[in-house]
């Protein structure tokens, strides 16, 4: 594995996590490498890919001084390879940048120049472009966090744990230094990536800007399509990997020590944790908590409460669905 540092001198790092990503790579390094923005650099960190990921990775390296590969020996796991991504980079901002995403041409500088405006802000990001395997398009997906540039801490908190966003926020700008004070994903676990945006919102704004400038592919292969519960311990290469998660107890510890990490107004304290005792009560999480437990001993309980909720309990994230020109709904 390598190990060294990457000590470029560019302001900004776009960091690809990838395993078995020949499908849409180049696709995704094609949408970096045409950024309006040019000071960054692109790190490619490879799980120990075994299709042809490695030899797309180390062609696009060879042809673009900006781009730096680097390959585990080993498999590590999802959330690990995310947060060796981030272990490895460098300068002022950080961006993930998943293998079957893309980005507009402008989205590096617009969240740049947001982050340059306001010290108060910690991730910038924006509405988000639905694409399907072929790029077309489907719809535009707005993640609903209107709370998340509030004075409070705690109101802050309160918009990323009690809507049930998609976590496309994360592959948001940074500010390094703050993702860096987070557990990242080290949570290891199937919800880490809201354990992360909960922590974040702890520490400073989170700005959504209201144009799709991202793309995000749905398709058959995702890990949220392909993965089941019981198989998810794996997946992260836990060493509990014959366990079933019971990602809602898993949440609440997270944001609890969060809370304890990051919070130290007493009264923020007091509140944040009033947020804490009602999220239960949002959301389903109550009842997902039932179904987890539950499914420890009958596995196939948590299909046919998902395959129930998909049906019945609509989804309740704001999606717009696109027309010629898109218009931003008024609040």
């Amino acid at each position: 594995m390598t190990t060294d540092r990457n000590t470029s001198g560019s302001q900004t790092t776009v960091a690809m996590p990838v395993f078995n990503g020949e499908n849409y790579i180049r696709c995704a390094l094609e949408s970096a490498l045409a950024q309006t923005y040019s000071d960054f650099q692109l790190i490619i960190v490879d799980n120990a890919s075994t299709d042809t990921t490695p030899d797309i990775c180390r062609e696009y390296a060879a042809k673009d001084s900006r781009i730096r590969y680097f390959r585990n020996e080993s498999n590590i796991g999802v959330n690990a390879n995310f947060d060796r991504s981030v272990e490895l980079a460098a300068g002022q901002y950080f961006c993930w940048l998943a293998h079957d995403d893309e980005m507009k041409p402008d989205y590096l500088r617009r969240c740049s120049r947001v982050l340059d405006d306001r010290a108060d802000v910690v991730l910038a990001h924006s509405l988000v472009q639905i694409i399907d395997e072929h790029g077309a398009k489907i719809s535009i997906y707005d993640s609903g966090l209107d709370g998340a540039e509030a004075e409070r801490p705690s109101d802050r908190f309160r918009a990323l744990t009690h809507v049930r966003h998609t976590c496309t926020a994360m592959f948001g700008l940074h500010r390094i230094e703050a993702l860096r004070r987070t557990r990242i994903l080290s949570p290891n676990h199937h919800a880490a990536d809201r354990s992360m945006l909960a922590e974040i919102s702890l520490i400073g704004k989170i700005v959504q800007i209201d144009e799709p400038l991202f793309n995000n592919r749905e398709h058959s292969d995702r890990y949220v399509r392909r993965v089941k519960p019981s198989e998810r311990a794996e997946f992260h290469q836990r060493d509990d990997s014959n366990k079933i998660e019971v990602s809602q107890l898993m949440l609440m510890q997270d944001y609890r020590l969060a809370i304890d990490k990051h919070v130290t107004d007493p009264t923020e304290i007091k509140r944040c944790k009033r947020v804490l005792r009602s999220w239960w009560f949002t959301e389903w999480n109550f009842v997902r908590l039932l179904v987890e437990l539950a499914s420890l001993h009958a596995p196939w309980i948590y299909d046919f409460a998902k395959w129930t909720s998909d049906r019945i309990i609509k989804p309740q994230h704001p999606t717009v669905t696109q027309d010629k020109e898109f218009r931003k709904p008024s609040k």
